[in-house]
């Protein structure tokens, strides 16, 4: 079974994701946290869905529609969702 984080976006600049950190909290607990530069905004939505998902944690589709809004990326929610 899954469990549900909260996410949060912070930071931003230009190019557009430039500073933007994301981080995955499970109550008040940071369960992962990206902050560094990845060279582009998608490698960086990857590996914090692969670090959430490696972790046993699944986002809501509103939570994948917030990140991909900030990061700039405009993808699909839905081609990341899983049912559960």
């Amino acid at each position: 079974m899954t469990k549900n984080v909260t996410v949060q976006s912070t930071g931003g600049g230009f190019p557009s994701g430039c500073g933007r950190q994301l981080t995955a909290f499970d109550g008040g607990k940071v369960v992962v946290k990206i902050d560094q530069d990845y060279g582009n905004n998608k490698a960086k939505f990857d590996d914090f869905m692969k670090k959430l998902d490696e972790l046993g944690y699944a986002l809501k589709y509103d939570q994948i529609q917030y990140i991909t809004e900030f990061l700039g990326l405009g993808l699909d929610p839905a081609a990341f969702r899983e049912e559960r």
